[in-house]
């Protein structure tokens, strides 16, 4: 949205209260247009991260409301076997797997399980001028986990 509309952004970089892939494709941060109303899946447990307007702002927030913390969601999806695989390789947060802010074990993971998703994050990095992180490009993070994986680490 806004100026920058339609324009390849790059990474989130920098953040400090939140990037704009949190901003812009997180539909729990937009606000619902008049009658509508959107249903969000933070747990009881995350209850402090619900908007305090939620009412007012057409959002409902249905795991709180029926006391339902995260254990209990992580069992049940376990149960009809939804758990998402990725998980249980060591990922701590699935849907980031394009965040720089990430840990370098979840971006070693990525590169060494899913080469797929690793080419997409190559291209976006030959999309801009800066760096992936502030300190490594996807290349060199690309070449560190090469090295380590030969048992030579930098």
């Amino acid at each position: 949205t806004g100026r920058y509309a339609g324009e390849i952004r790059g990474f989130p970089y920098k953040c400090v209260r939140g990037c704009w892939v949190s901003r812009d494709c997180k539909i729990g941060n937009r606000k619902p247009r008049p009658g509508e109303k959107v249903y969000i899946g933070l747990a009881y447990n995350e209850r402090a991260r619900a908007s305090v307007n939620a009412e007012r702002d057409g959002k409902i927030y249905p795991l709180i409301e029926w006391k339902i913390d995260e254990k209990t969601v992580i069992n049940r999806l376990k149960d009809l076997n939804l758990y998402p695989p990725y998980y249980a390789q060591g990922f701590t947060r699935g849907g980031c797997w394009l965040c720089p802010k990430q840990p370098l074990k979840s971006l070693r993971l990525l590169w060494e399980l899913y080469p797929e998703l690793w080419e997409k994050l190559k291209f976006y990095q030959k999309q801009q001028a800066r760096g992936f992180r502030d300190d490594y490009t996807v290349f060199e993070l690309e070449t560190k986990f090469k090295r380590e994986y030969a048992g030579n680490p930098e």
